[in-house]
Parts: structure tokens; C-alpha cells; sequence
């Protein structure tokens, strides 16, 4: 197996891992950070949302599946309603 395809199976299973704990209500907008697979406590912030958005990204590129940019928008959008600031 290529690097490659290596590194694409261990992130498809961190992304998968991250969906897996959360309930599908709140897949599009985890409110907590926490290691891959594990649930976390602390809030997470605007770094770690794009970070997930940037890994989902990646992923699409990795392979073409529309379902990790439609993740990605989702994600973005809750980014958004969170931490955007009109005032800035």
C-alpha cells in the first residue's frame, strides 16, 4: 500500500471516528473538541472548526466524494453562526 493510501484510510477513519460521536443532530456542528474518537469537555473554538473544515476539504480532494464538502459547508455555516462578528 502507497503512503498515500495510507494516510487516506487513517483519515477516513479519524472523520469517521468524529461522526460516529456525535449524535446526528449536532454532526454538522460538534460543540466540543476532543481527540480522534474520543468526546471531549472543552468548547471548541473557531481554530478547531476549520481545522475540521480543512480535513474534510482535503479528504475530497483525496477522493472525490461530495459528502466531505457538503460536511465542510455545513460546518462552515455553524462556524459562522458562531463566531462571526458583525462588528469586526
Amino acid at each position: 500500500m502507497s503512503r498515500r493510501a495510507a494516510l487516506t484510510l487513517a483519515a477516513l477513519a479519524c472523520v469517521a471516528a468524529l461522526g460516529a460521536t456525535l449524535p446526528p443532530r449536532v454532526q454538522a456542528a460538534p460543540a466540543t473538541a476532543a481527540p480522534c474518537g474520543g468526546r471531549g469537555s472543552n468548547p471548541a473554538y473557531a481554530e478547531d472548526y476549520a481545522a475540521v473544515i480543512q480535513g474534510l476539504l482535503d479528504l475530497y480532494e483525496a477522493g472525490f466524494e461530495i459528502r466531505w464538502v457538503q460536511w465542510a459547508e455545513r460546518l462552515q455555516a455553524r462556524m459562522d453562526a458562531l463566531f462571526w462578528d458583525e462588528a469586526a
